[in-house]
């Protein structure tokens, strides 16, 4: 197939602090690569499936949850032909003392997710994460 650590050294561009490639399929949700002592590893089968799932209605009122954080959603774009992002910002609790914004790609067998660095926008993360998403999906990944 192909080395998902390039992905994930391509991703830490100097503008995020984590990253992570994880399989959605159904039943076999799991993370196929992850920076080196990151957080983003400890994403659950759980989280995976609620990140892609189509009912959507919980998501701007509850938020969603990433490897034990939990997110607001900003803006959701992921079933949308050309986007396939969504966009959160961390919520400040006992694990996360600071507010960062998150990018989650959908491409048609993973989702790659940024983690970007205190005082990193989301548009710069949507940028990276949806350049990676549209090169997976145009190689059928």
């Amino acid at each position: 197939m192909c080395s998902w650590d390039s992905y994930i050294t391509t991703l830490m561009d100097g503008n995020a602090q984590d990253a992570a490639i994880v399989g959605y399929e159904s039943g076999k949700e799991s993370v196929w690569a992850a920076h080196k002592g990151g957080g983003l590893a400890k994403i659950t089968p759980e989280e995976i499936r609620k990140l892609v799932t189509s009912d959507r209605s919980s998501f701007y009122g509850g938020g969603v949850s990433v490897a034990g954080t939990m997110c607001t959603v900003l803006r959701d774009g992921m079933f949308q032909e050309g986007q396939y992002t969504l966009d959160l910002r961390t919520k400040v609790s006992e694990q996360e003392s600071v507010s960062v914004s998150m990018s989650v790609g959908k491409a048609q067998t993973c989702l790659v997710i940024v983690k970007g660095k205190e005082g990193v926008t989301g548009g710069t993360l949507n940028a990276v994460v949806y350049k990676t998403v549209e090169y997976l999906r145009t190689n059928g990944i």
